[in-house]
Parts: C-alpha cells; sequence; structure tokens
C-alpha cells in the first residue's frame, strides 16, 4: 500500500472511530430519514426535497426507520443534518456499515451475509437503545450485550461482508474511497464496535456492569485491555489527583477535612477505577490502588496522634480500609502493624483511662513522678504483645527501679509510696515478733531468723504488684496505714510479748543494709517470672 493508500486507511478508521459511540445508531442518517442503505444520490435529494418541504408547510412528514425506528420523532435540524451527511461519501460509507443492508442486489453476496450483518446491527441498536433508559433492568441489558457481541462476532466471520463494503465504494464512485478505505475500516472495526461501552462506563453509575460487558465480546486480549484502559482514564486521573491532593492537605494539618474527602471521594473513585480495569489484572490499576491505600493508612496513623474521644470509629475505618486496598505486600505488612498499634493502643486507652497513655508516661516520667508513671508502664507492658516493645518497656521499668534505688532525683508522686512500705514493714515486724516469741527467746536463734526473713519481707515490697497499687494510695491513707501498722505491732506487744517485738524491730533494722539488695534481686526475679 502507497502512502495515498495509507492516508486514505488512517483516514476511515478515524471517521469510523469518530462515528462510534452509545448513540451511533440513534444518530444514523438511515434511521433518521428512513432510506435505505442502497439509495442513489437522486433517491436522497428527491426524499429531502419531500420531507423539508413538508416540514415547512407545517405538514407531517413520514420519516424515521420501520423496523427500528427512533425513540423521539427527529426535529427539523435533525432531519437537515441527516440529509447533509449522506451528501458526504466518505461518512456515508461507515453509516452504511451501521444500519440495514436488506437483501442482496448487485453486490453478489450470499443472503446469509447481509442477514448476519442485519441481525448484528439491530441486536447491537437495541442493547444501546436501552441503554438510554432510566431504571432498565441491568439483567436485561447484560443478556442483550451477550447477544449483540455474539451477533456480530458471527457477521465479522464473513469475508463476503468486506467484499460488500469494496462493492459500495464503487457505487458511491467518489476518487477518495478505495479499497485502501476499506481495509482501514476492517482494521479498527473491533475498536469501534467497543467504543460505546467505553464511552458508557467512563459515565455510568454501574461502570462494573458495563465494562463487564466488554468481556463478551470475542476480541483478542489486547484489544479487551485498551477498551478497560480507554474506560478509566478519566478515573486513573481523578485517583491519582485526589491521592495527591489529599497527602498536601495532611501536610497542612487539614487532617479532618481529609478523612470526609477519603470517604466521599477517594474511597469511591478507587472503587470505581478497580471495577473498571481490575488491580489483579492491571498493573497501572493495582499501583494507583495502592497508592490509594498508602493515603488511606497515612491519615489514619495521623488521626491517631489528634487527642480526640470520637476518633476511634475513624481510625480503625481508615485503617481497615486501607488493608483493603493495599496491594504490594510490604503495604499490607505496614498496615497491619499500624492496625495491631492502633487495637494496642486502644486497649492501653480502656486500661489507662488515657487517651494518650505514652505521653502521659512521658510527662510523668519528666516531673520526676517515677511511682506514679510505674502502673501505667505496666498497663503498656501487659497490652503491648510485640517482643521489641515489651522489652522496651521493661528497660523503662528497670530504669525507674534504678534511680529510686540510687535515690538518685526524689520521686514527686503525689502518693503514699514509701510510706507505705513502710508501714507493710512495720506490721510484718509485729508479727515476726509475736511468731518467734513463740518459739525462741529474744536472742541470737531470733535474731538469725529475723534477718533471714527480712529480705522477703522487703522483695514484696519491691514487687511490681506492690510499687502499682498500696504505694499508689493517696498520702493520708499512707499516713493513716503507717499509724494502725505501729498501732498493730504495741497490740501484738501487749498480747504476747513485749520483748519479742522490739527485738525482732532491732534486728529487721539492722537488716536493712543487705536486705535492700537481696529483696530487689528476688523481686525482680518474681516479677520476670
Amino acid at each position: 500500500m502507497n502512502d495515498l493508500g495509507e492516508g486514505r486507511g488512517r483516514a476511515a478508521a478515524a471517521r469510523l472511530l469518530d462515528v462510534a459511540g452509545p448513540d451511533m445508531y440513534l444518530r444514523n442518517p438511515f434511521r433518521v430519514t428512513g432510506l435505505a442503505t442502497g439509495a442513489t444520490g437522486r433517491q436522497v435529494r428527491e426524499r429531502r426535497q419531500l420531507v423539508l418541504s413538508a416540514l415547512a408547510a407545517g405538514a407531517a412528514a413520514r420519516v424515521g426507520d420501520t423496523r427500528l425506528p427512533v425513540p423521539t420523532p427527529p426535529s427539523a435540524d435533525d432531519l437537515r443534518a441527516a440529509f447533509d451527511r449522506l451528501d458526504k461519501t466518505e461518512f456515508r460509507l461507515v453509516d452504511e456499515l451501521f444500519w440495514w443492508w436488506g437483501e442482496p442486489g448487485g453486490c453478489g453476496c450470499a443472503e446469509v451475509t447481509h442477514r448476519l450483518h442485519d441481525e448484528a446491527v439491530a441486536a447491537h441498536a437495541e442493547v444501546l437503545d436501552l441503554e438510554g433508559i432510566p431504571g432498565s433492568a441491568s439483567a436485561l441489558k447484560a443478556d442483550k450485550w451477550a447477544v449483540a457481541a455474539r451477533a456480530w462476532a458471527s457477521a465479522l466471520l464473513r469475508e463476503e461482508m468486506w467484499a460488500h463494503l469494496e462493492h459500495r465504494v464503487a457505487a458511491l464512485a467518489d476518487r477518495r474511497l478505495d479499497k485502501s478505505t476499506v481495509d482501514g475500516i476492517r482494521g479498527s472495526i473491533a475498536h469501534a464496535l467497543l467504543a460505546p461501552q467505553v464511552a458508557l462506563a467512563a459515565t455510568s453509575g454501574e461502570p462494573g456492569r458495563v465494562a463487564k460487558a466488554l468481556e463478551r465480546w470475542e476480541f483478542d486480549r489486547a484489544t479487551l485491555d485498551d477498551a478497560r484502559n480507554a474506560a478509566a482514564a478519566h478515573s486513573y486521573d481523578q485517583v491519582e489527583l485526589l491521592c495527591a491532593e489529599l497527602a498536601g492537605w495532611l501536610e497542612d494539618g487539614r487532617v479532618d477535612e481529609t478523612v470526609d474527602r477519603i470517604f466521599k471521594e477517594l474511597v469511591p473513585a478507587a472503587s470505581r477505577l478497580d471495577q473498571l480495569v481490575p488491580h489483579g489484572r492491571f498493573r497501572r490499576s493495582a499501583v494507583a490502588r495502592n497508592r490509594v491505600a498508602v493515603v488511606v493508612n497515612n491519615t489514619g496513623l495521623v488521626l491517631m496522634e489528634v487527642p480526640a474521644e470520637a476518633k476511634g470509629a475513624r481510625v480503625e475505618r481508615l485503617l481497615t480500609e486501607a488493608e483493603g486496598l493495599a496491594v504490594d505486600d510490604d503495604t499490607k505488612t505496614v498496615v497491619r502493624n499500624n492496625q495491631e498499634l492502633w487495637r494496642t493502643e486502644r486497649s492501653l486507652v480502656a486500661a489507662t483511662g488515657s487517651a494518650t497513655p505514652w505521653n502521659a508516661v512521658n510527662t510523668l516520667l519528666a516531673e520526676h513522678k517515677y511511682l506514679s508513671a510505674m502502673p501505667l508502664l505496666l498497663k503498656i507492658r501487659d497490652v503491648a504483645k510485640d517482643p521489641l516493645s515489651r522489652r522496651s518497656i521493661q528497660g523503662t521499668l528497670n530504669d525507674i527501679r534504678a534511680i529510686r534505688a540510687a535515690g538518685r532525683g526524689r520521686d514527686r508522686s503525689p502518693v503514699a509510696g514509701n510510706v507505705m512500705a513502710v508501714a507493710f514493714c512495720v506490721a510484718s515486724i509485729g508479727v515476726l515478733g509475736v511468731l518467734l516469741g513463740l518459739v525462741f527467746e529474744p536472742g541470737p536463734g531470733s535474731a538469725i531468723v529475723v534477718g533471714v526473713l527480712a529480705p522477703v519481707v522487703l522483695a514484696f515490697v519491691y514487687t511490681d504488684w506492690f510499687m502499682s497499687r498500696p504505694m499508689q494510695i493517696t498520702n493520708g491513707g499512707g499516713a493513716a496505714c503507717l499509724l494502725a501498722a505501729i498501732g498493730f505491732d504495741f497490740v501484738l506487744a501487749y498480747l504476747a510479748d513485749m520483748g519479742s517485738v522490739p527485738h525482732a524491730g532491732v534486728v529487721f533494722v539492722f537488716a536493712l543494709f543487705y536486705a535492700r539488695p537481696i529483696g530487689r534481686a528476688l523481686a525482680r526475679r518474681w516479677d520476670d517470672r
């Protein structure tokens, strides 16, 4: 084929694709005027004069196809445009392809060729008319698309169909048309037949249904994929634009607005895109979907840091949405880790009563309120499932114990603290004194027993439980407990042995020099279990 032929082929293909659309049959000039595709130029002119004259005189003119009339009677302007188009032979050839050929005449075609072609036109025109009717049943449209696709597949198998077009080129006697014109139409017929659905899928309220109907056509996979990508072109742009815009909003601190637009715009846009081009089949769709997941996940993370009572449901929804959108394994892992982090935070909030548990801990530590931080840290450790996080929390607990043991930085916690430790030790001394007084006279034997048991008493004082429970009562409560312990000892001494309780107390005080480190070690071993 020479350059002139290639040019004619490209021009014919362009005209074909220009016609192809949801209204390709609705606007077909043969359907509008009621003329046959084999009408001569003279017949077209006579029909034009008759119809337009009648309209000008205010009389009714019989127009339109009788087999498949247009849903709405054409206006005078519609009729003029249709007749004008039939005068342009290069466009007329395309319009003939998409209307009835009727019984074979001088073309030499077999009857079956024209019949199959006309059945394909009828099925295609009917389903496109149905798509234009609001509220028509989706199942019916799906069936009609299947019928149209099968009908065109049967028609296109007939080589005579292209011979008929070549015959029509000769009959139209236009020097701008030749065999290369037919070749151009033939090379683009698949895209032209899919074009109406491409346009419908791009704007339909049921993009998935329309896109799925594309799969009914018996064209190669590349052609069908091109059609889906064409239908999704606007959705691709919309998703990419929204992702960029919302990421910027998030950086600017417009968190609430970002969340609202994610659910109102971004997620629906991502859903529409996936219906048009499923991410499991289209790489670009998968990349776009994963980007949406990242934006949604990042928004959830930022929202987690916002101190708001009502954020819980939104964070949960964002992370759940991000998990469903994530495509690649790395993104899925990140989202799942963030979900676990969020569940941990929610458990901490429930356990600690603080909306920001870690912030509360850090504030208490900075204010040297170590004892007050202990209960929160223990609850955080109990909730945390990640081994690394648990080790980090345990390290902080150990640091608190070391600071308290070394006496560095007076603990400013507004709790009883060591007063409760003293109260427990005083009560323990009374009990030990009475028990030992029943066995020993105050002397070396009872001193040894008190010396051995003193670290055990102190070990209990240094346990996590004691520091996070009894030591946390108010200063007034601690003072009351200490007075009660002293009174308890006096009562025991009075009722039992006046010498054994003071003796146990003196030994206990001297034992503190070695009982403290031993008690701390025992408490650590107990807590580690």
